[in-house]
């Protein structure tokens, strides 16, 4: 477990939707509260994975994801889990 960990930014990091699955799968571990993944080419894929695990993320707050291509499908998910967040 990350417990320490509160802020995350990963801006621009060029992570892609390998690394944005990998990152997805840890976060219900960690009490991230801020994460800022803007601009990192996640794709549809990485969209979707985080659309999966967000209702599990309890401490985040705020989540930054623009500008990652994965265009209305990929949005579509993410908003689909917001609503299911705590």
């Amino acid at each position: 477990k990350c417990e320490r960990l509160t802020h995350l930014s990963l801006s621009d990091c060029n992570i892609g939707s390998k690394g944005a699955t990998g990152l997805a799968h840890s976060l219900p571990l960690c009490k991230v509260s801020f994460l800022d993944l803007h601009d990192n080419k996640i794709g549809v894929a990485g969209a979707a994975t985080f659309a999966a695990v967000l209702p599990r993320c309890s401490y985040l707050s705020h989540f930054r994801i623009g500008r990652n291509n994965f265009g209305d499908e990929g949005e579509s998910f993410l908003l689909g889990a917001v609503k299911f967040s705590p």
